[in-house]
């Protein structure tokens, strides 16, 4: 009389847990924020004259208005019509709105003494990117056949290598950004003054 048993373990290791989006998901979005964007988008004033701007001595120098999409241009003719000159703009349509710190950041490197900001929500996105990552299943397998001499076990693991690609969601919230910076005249002349005596 012949007789087998077969008895099979399956370790599967090619689904991501919930912990493991969300890392990967944190990496997706960091990766889409770095840059400064107020850098990335600044146009200077061509009428402006570069030679009289002055670096500021720290980004905390120069004070940031955020307002309104509809007050924006009364502010900027407000300060137009009090003797300040706008030296550039940072205008743009994105998900990344930029940040007060930021702003200074630039304002700083120009030589700005104000920045005013708004942003106007437009529309939402929805896409997904694909993460690729590999996977492991190790399978062990054991049993035993009887024969006419006895009975005779055996035992043992097989692994299998592969790839498996999740669809990482990834929901885009897009604004226009409209961002303007702005010297005090008489300010600029002061600082002038005091760095050519």
């Amino acid at each position: 009389m012949l007789g087998r048993r077969r008895d099979i373990y399956t370790a599967d290791r090619s689904k991501l847990s919930k912990r493991e989006v969300c890392i990967i998901s944190g990496v997706v979005v960091v990766s889409l924020c770095c840059a400064n964007p107020f850098q990335r988008h600044y146009v200077a004033n061509p009428a402006f004259p570069k030679e009289v701007s002055r670096p500021l001595s720290s980004p905390a120098d120069a004070s940031f208005a955020s307002v309104l999409p509809e007050e924006y241009q009364n502010r900027y003719d407000e300060l137009s019509s009090h003797g300040m000159q706008c030296i550039g703009e940072a205008n743009w349509v994105g998900s990344r709105t930029g940040t007060p710190k930021e702003a200074r950041q630039q304002a700083a490197k120009v030589g700005a003494h104000h920045v005013i900001h708004s942003q106007q929500y437009l529309n939402t996105t929805s896409s997904s990117v694909p993460i690729t990552t590999p996977t492991q299943q190790t399978t062990y397998h054991s049993g035993g056949v009887y024969t006419s001499g006895g009975y005779a076990s055996y035992g043992g693991y097989s692994t299998t290598y592969g790839t498996q690609t999740t669809y990482v969601p990834v929901i885009r919230h897009i604004f226009r950004i409209r961002s303007s910076f702005w010297i005090d005249r008489e300010r600029t002349a002061e600082e002038s003054e005091k760095q050519n005596p």
